[in-house]
């Protein structure tokens, strides 16, 4: 499955060098998971150069874990980063876009990779299961030795 991933921040123009810079570090942590196809932007009159604007990645079952990994490691460098993924399923496109604000939310987490893991088609995990810390913090795990 082809997944649009685009890098972006609060701080910095968009062809800003320093940007750029950040922008390749995650594109090389996602290629390190995943096949990357970059997507230059123009030049256009008066910029220095070409900017590197997205990346198509290509996700499948195996890839899933790694990506998110990837993207997680990269937004908690800086809490105005994101990173606004697209994909489309027969036909259906879906979206969602990832904050440094909101990267240690265990849910959002689980849900981004269920929601690939869905795209893929591959096993859905329980969100549980995917995010292990969803439980309640004051849940007692069940006991499987009762004691008398």
């Amino acid at each position: 499955m082809k997944v649009t991933v685009t890098a972006g921040n609060g701080r910095f123009d968009p062809d800003d060098d320093r940007w750029l810079v950040q922008a390749r570090e995650l594109y090389r942590g996602l290629a390190s998971e995943t096949e990357v196809t970059y997507q230059h932007s123009a030049a256009e009159p008066g910029m220095k150069g070409v900017g590197l604007t997205e990346v198509a990645i290509a996700v499948g079952e195996a890839g899933v874990t790694g990506t998110v990994a990837a993207i997680t490691v990269w937004l908690k460098r800086d809490r105005d980063r994101t990173v606004h993924m697209r994909w489309t399923v027969n036909g259906v496109q879906s979206e969602v876009t990832l904050t440094g604000r909101t990267v240690d939310n265990p849910t959002m987490r689980a849900a981004v990779e269920a929601g690939l893991r869905a795209a893929t088609g591959a096993e859905v995990e329980a969100f549980g299961d995917a995010a292990g810390a969803l439980e309640p913090a004051d849940a007692e795990p069940a006991d499987d030795n009762p004691r008398e």
